[in-house]
């Protein structure tokens, strides 16, 4: 464009090419930057708003403004001065607030809802593709899609590049740390194409043996260099791990856990109507989880026991014996091995310091000035304390960090469940399996009387575990890969920093019992003190039907049989111990 001699504005004669240049751009920018109402005309440009006149959006963006602004300015710089403004306007716009999600929606064949979905991201508050996966029903329903309707049309848009990803030259390299992040948003949208099986199949097996060749390899000798190779090699595990965890669940069609984390600090799963009333309408979020219909629930089941039936009335029992029905047990069921497998899962969940770990911070004197816990006094009026534990029991059973630990007891029962099976299956199709125990002749003798097959599997299984229960707790460790996995996972279902955060109520409790002079805090100003902190939302809670408990616990069970299932090392036994 020319150039006036009086200045830097456009000159008279080329305005009304300079207006169709601004006219383009805008054009432009309202395609990729999705800017919403009409602009008003500015700086004697006339071509301009009747370019964007007919626009339907309702909300200007951050870059829509500055754009604006720009061609407020236009005529009072260079041409020059004025496109590189707006290179690097549209460069700060391009991914909006969610960065990948204009080339997430490329992928899945949905460009053309770019605008709405930066929209949604932008009213939202939305910061990664987490949250958007998070809230997909509201997103979805956003871009004017029903739920279904759109992971159905992502994944047939999909189809053609899962099909290409699984060629020889991908295959054959391993996956990164991207590439294993992107897998987790991948699963909730293509779980039912075999040809993504088949693709994460390979790239799984390229993945995992170079981490085996690792564990054969000779130790870094720096001290400091050793110790982050191991934590990168276990993390790389640990995602791996998770991944194939997920894998087989796709696969199986096994029934989804929603997470259980959002916006709002108080999550009812129905029923809790009692808490509903102290909760108050501003914390709340309602979260479908139904109970499990009984086809469901068998296929739940068989994905625990792998298939087999071995271990069936072990599961009956725990499952029994959680919903608190040990009437549904008739007859002779392992109900003593059961009370010491939950014994050791608890005993192993408390080494590990429980579905939260251990705080990022130590408490000082001044967090804690007296401990919590019962003194002697506070025993002379016993009918005192009772209530007082009776209503910090039922405060902490509706808390998110109580949920997740007893979730967690779950996964490693469903953990332990799936070593014994698998130890048994070995050493039963070896031949090694010792049948010297008075239960194992018993046993023998019964199914030789009555002729039940499938009775002996189950009391020579009974009998294995009971001598497997006197060996300790080595069948319940864990390596930092299997630990990573399995804090991913319910850092996912129930939120991150749930320890933390209930630290901060009760050292609040224990400052508030020291400036009463009590010598420790007890269990009903702890109560007390909780329930304050989730109606101020500091607290993050879980209320759960009997319902959803009970779906609760068939998913933890699910994942831990899955997650000793799909153990790239052995992380309780070894080879030699796993024949002997």
């Amino acid at each position: 464009m020319g150039r006036s001699s009086a200045g830097h504005g456009f000159s008279h004669q080329n305005q009304r090419v300079a207006c169709r240049s601004l006219g383009i751009v805008l054009s432009c920018a309202l395609r990729r930057l999705f800017c919403a109402t009409p602009w008003t005309k500015r700086g004697g440009c006339d071509a301009a708003p009747r370019c964007v006149r007919r626009a339907k959006y309702a909300t200007v963006t951050q870059e829509g403004q500055e754009l604006e602004e720009l061609l407020r300015r236009a005529s009072e710089v260079s041409e020059r001065q004025f496109f590189d403004s707006y290179q690097a306007v549209l460069a700060k716009g391009r991914d909006g607030p969610v960065l990948g999600l204009r080339s997430w929606l490329r992928e899945l064949n949905l460009e053309d809802y770019t605008h709405q979905a930066m929209m949604w991201a932008e009213e939202m508050g939305a910061c990664d593709l987490d949250e958007v996966l998070e809230n997909l029903e509201d997103f979805s329903e956003h871009l004017g899609l029903e739920r279904a309707e759109f992971l159905e049309r992502a994944a047939a848009a999909s189809a053609a590049s899962a099909a290409s990803a699984a060629g020889a030259a991908d295959a054959s390299r391993p996956m990164n740390g991207t590439e294993r992040e992107d897998l987790l948003h991948f699963w909730s949208l293509h779980w039912r194409r075999p040809q993504t099986f088949a693709t994460f199949d390979r790239r799984a097996a390229v993945t995992a043996a170079p981490l085996q060749r690792e564990e054969e390899a000779e130790p870094v000798s720096e001290p400091l260099s050793g110790q982050l190779f191991a934590e990168m090699r276990a993390r790389q595990e640990g995602d791996l791990q998770y991944l194939m965890v997920m894998r087989q669940q796709a696969e199986w069609n096994l029934p989804e856990l929603p997470s259980l984390d959002g916006n709002k600090t108080w999550t009812f799963c129905g029923g809790a109507e009692e808490w509903l009333r102290v909760s108050g309408a501003d914390t709340t979020a309602p979260v479908p989880l139904a109970p499990l219909p009984r086809p469901r629930r068998r296929a739940m089941e068989a994905a625990v026991l792998g298939g087999g039936r071995r271990g069936a009335r072990f599961l009956q029992t725990y499952v029994a014996l959680e919903r608190l029905h040990p009437s549904d047990l008739r007859g002779e069921f392992p109900v003593d091995a059961v009370n010491r497998s939950k014994q050791l899962c608890l005993q192993v969940a408390r080494d590990l310091h429980g579905a939260g770990g251990l705080p990022d911070w130590n408490r000082s004197w001044e967090d804690a000035p007296v401990p919590l816990g019962i003194t002697a006094e506070s025993l002379e009026n016993k009918s005192e304390v009772v209530q007082g534990l009776r209503r910090y029991y039922e405060v902490m059973d509706n808390t998110r960090i109580g949920q997740a630990d007893k979730y967690f007891g779950h996964v490693l029962f469903g953990l332990l469940l799936s070593r014994l099976w698998k130890r048994f299956d070995l050493l039963r199709g070896s031949n090694l399996l010792s049948l010297d125990d008075l239960a194992s002749q018993r046993a023998l003798l019964e199914a030789q009387l009555s002729g039940e097959e499938e009775r002996l599997e189950e009391r020579l299984f009974e009998a294995f575990v009971t001598r497997s229960l006197e060996e300790g707790g080595r069948w319940l460790s864990l390596t930092t890969a299997a630990s990573l996995a399995l804090r991913r996972h319910t850092d996912f279902v129930f939120g991150a920093g749930l320890r933390e955060e209930i630290f901060v109520p009760l050292s609040r409790a224990a400052r508030e019992g020291f400036r009463q002079g009590l010598r420790a805090v007890g269990p009903g100003l702890c109560a007390d003190v909780l329930l304050k902190a989730a109606q101020k939302q500091q607290l993050r809670m879980l209320s759960l039907s009997d319902g959803s408990r009970e779906r609760l616990m068939w998913h933890g069970l699910v994942f831990g049989s899955l997650l000793g299932q799909h153990e790239l090392c052995s992380d309780a036994v070894s080879p030699k111990d796993t024949l002997w």
